[in-house]
């Protein structure tokens, strides 16, 4: 089958990575057509005018701009969006392709009639692609990927690997209400009922940044870790059993963010491996599809919903922007007493969405920012001394009668 080639690279101040990005993409060997969409995310370093430079070099490049940076996901989706291929690889900026990996998994596509194919090497380096620091190896090999692997002992890692425009279109997107839009996406892919083939002997190199903290570091360093795994997991929060829902509900999403440690996807991590065959709930594979959870949702009962099944019905209400539903929904569940951080935040966002002051993808971070503003600071006394027996002192007598 003759294909064309999307390779769509989101790009924020990467001007000291982005030439060897794009030269990775001529290697290839594309017997026929394709195209770079390069979206340009509000960066501030010199990338804007490196790119204009590139397109002038390679007709088949174009350059598409975002005059605020609005995060990965964005930029994905805007790519992909104006890109007129039907393969879609999504390259960033700092990372590098192996040789005439592209043609072959798209191969494997064709073979096995799949929608997309991931790497079976990811190598990780620092300056240069032969300063490598280790190797991570997709495992399932030779039959489909599913959303189990993400969660078992195989390691499963999809992030950057090749999938049809009309797949994605089908998954709903990148997401773009928080930094984790890579991770999410395969979540999103593979609960959407897509099929996936890991594609023997290609390979993915993936830099390691000496001079800057990555996205990911620096949100990691932000306490968010935890708080977007949770973002995540409540996209396939009507596919799993209720015990699983609940200990998602009940963890401590903001204290808790060490990664490896005390963080939220280790938690759900080691709740699959030790019960594997009660982690998804009974008869989920019906509603791995793209209307998963709206089927879920309609499909329950009016009366007798545990608050787990009403966090489904709330969030399916928050992901519809139906901001006053899920808060009422949420608002029932506090009211039987069974209260935890996650409802309370799930409460406010709605609050915040229902406003109408920020636009739906920046729901989460107005909420981070508004749970910050909302720390009591500590006074120190000694420093209003005079102010208080000068001015407040009236209010500090002791009163009689």
């Amino acid at each position: 089958m003759t294909h064309k080639f999307s390779i769509v690279i989101p790009c924020y101040n990467c001007a000291a990575t982005l030439e060897e990005a794009v030269d990775s993409v001529y290697r290839q060997g594309f017997a026929g057509n394709f195209e770079i969409v390069a979206v340009d995310d509000g960066s501030k370093d010199g990338t804007r005018e490196l790119l204009a430079t590139l397109a002038g070099k390679h007709p088949e490049m174009r350059v598409l701009h975002h005059e605020k940076n609005r995060g990965g996901g964005a930029a994905r989706n805007t790519g992909i969006r104006e890109c007129s291929g039907d393969l879609v690889f999504c390259l960033d900026s700092d990372n590098i392709l192996g040789d005439g990996v592209l043609p072959k998994m798209a191969a494997l596509l064709d073979e096995k009639k799949c929608d997309g194919v991931q790497f079976e090497r990811r190598k990780f380096f620092m300056d240069h692609p032969h300063d490598r620091r280790n190797t991570h190896v997709n495992k399932i090999v030779g039959q489909p990927v599913k959303l189990e692997h993400l969660f078992d002992e195989s390691g499963t890692l999809l992030d950057n690997f090749l999938f049809t425009k009309v797949s994605w279109a089908a998954a709903g997107g990148y997401p773009e209400h928080h930094g984790f839009d890579t991770q999410c996406f395969e979540v999103r892919y593979l609960a959407a009922g897509q099929s996936v083939y890991t594609c023997p002997g290609t390979v993915f190199y993936h830099r390691l940044s000496r001079s800057h903290d990555s996205y990911f570091q620096r949100v990691y360093q932000n306490g968010e870790f935890s708080r977007n795994f949770y973002l995540i997991y409540e996209e396939i929060f009507h596919l799993l059993s209720p015990a699983v829902r609940r200990a998602i509900l009940e963890y401590d999403i903001f204290g808790k963010s060490k990664l490896a440690e005390n963080d939220l996807h280790s938690a759900v991590r080691a709740i699959y491996r030790s019960a594997p065959g009660v982690f998804f709930a009974p008869g989920n594979e019906a509603y791995r599809r793209p209307d998963g959870l709206s089927a879920y949702v309609g499909n329950l009962p009016d009366s007798a919903v545990s608050p787990e099944e009403a966090v489904c019905r709330a969030v399916d209400a928050y992901r519809k922007r139906e901001y006053g539903r899920s808060a009422e929904l949420i608002l029932g569940i506090l009211a039987t007493g069974y209260a935890t951080p996650v409802l309370h935040y799930d409460l406010l966002r709605a609050s915040v969405g229902l406003s109408g002051k920020c636009e739906p993808a920046q729901v989460e971070n107005s909420v981070a920012d508004l749970i910050g503003s909302m720390t009591l600071k500590k006074i120190r006394m000694s420093k209003f001394k005079k102010f208080l027996l000068n001015i407040a002192g009236p209010f500090l007598q002791p009163r009689n009668g």
